[in-house]
């Protein structure tokens, strides 16, 4: 899980010794059996072709993504993705947000009648965990977002 969620710059940055220590946590703190079920649900068959809005398990990051479009409950939201993501990547990130009814292009914002305005970002060199590799960028980016 750690060598999908980091980037293998910022793991080589981070060195071996911090590592370790996040693998001995993530096994101390977890099952097996619990991630298995964590990864399966979030990624398993995150964003395949053929899942969408009919998919089957309904927790499934597209069919929440539906209902929150359907719901109208948020106006606007940022969708940001590591370039080097191997658990969601930024092609799969897209998709969640075209789902959502957002922006057609990368870094773009798109507003029509009853659709979210989003704002969509890619951080070059970052793997999944994009607040922690570049935590002053997206810090920044988030302020911006806000504001």
């Amino acid at each position: 899980i750690i060598l999908q969620t980091y980037s293998e710059i910022f793991l080589a940055k981070s060195g071996p010794n911090r590592v370790q220590t996040w693998v001995d946590g993530v096994c101390r703190y977890n099952t097996e059996e619990g991630l298995r079920a964590l990864l399966m649900q979030t990624h398993g068959h995150f964003m395949d072709e053929s899942d969408g809005e009919d998919s089957l398990d309904p927790w499934s990051p597209a069919a929440m993504a539906t209902r929150i479009r359907e719901s109208q409950s948020i106006e606007q939201c940022k969708i940001v993705v590591g370039s080097d993501d191997k658990m969601s990547s930024p092609e799969q990130a897209h998709r969640l947000a075209s789902l959502l009814g957002l922006s057609t292009g990368p870094n773009s914002l798109e507003h029509e009648e009853h659709e979210i305005l989003c704002s969509f970002k890619i951080i070059e060199g970052c793997g999944h965990a994009v607040p922690m590799e570049e935590m002053r960028l997206w810090r920044e980016d988030l302020l911006s977002f806000l504001n």
